[in-house]
């Protein structure tokens, strides 16, 4: 009987972790998604070297997301839930960028 407890017990504590990290790589996407933002409003500056700085930026957060993704699936995997489902709620950004910017 005493194993069958620490059993629900492990499969609760285990759900609450991945729930957990699900959350943590939600909220770290969203700071992802602003810096991208940032980067796209900073491509419209006069300034070149904030602009070229942007485009890195951009570059960077490209593979940072792309880490993300995969966190994701994993975590969706440990829930047992597709990754599209309920774990994200999928985001557009656009920015209008000047011809001067690109």
């Amino acid at each position: 009987m005493k194993d069958m407890y620490r059993d629900i017990l492990d499969s609760t504590n285990n759900e609450l972790l991945a729930q957990l990290l699900g959350a943590t790589t939600r909220s770290v996407r969203s700071m992802a998604s602003a810096v991208t933002f940032m980067a796209f409003e900073q491509l419209r500056s006069q300034d070149a070297d904030l602009q070229r700085s942007a485009r890195q930026m951009i570059k960077r957060m490209h593979a940072i997301n792309l880490d993300l993704d995969k966190q994701l699936e994993m975590t969706s995997n440990l829930l047992g839930r597709s990754s599209h489902n309920a774990l994200v709620e999928p985001v557009e950004l656009s920015s209008k960028v000047s011809s001067a910017a690109k």
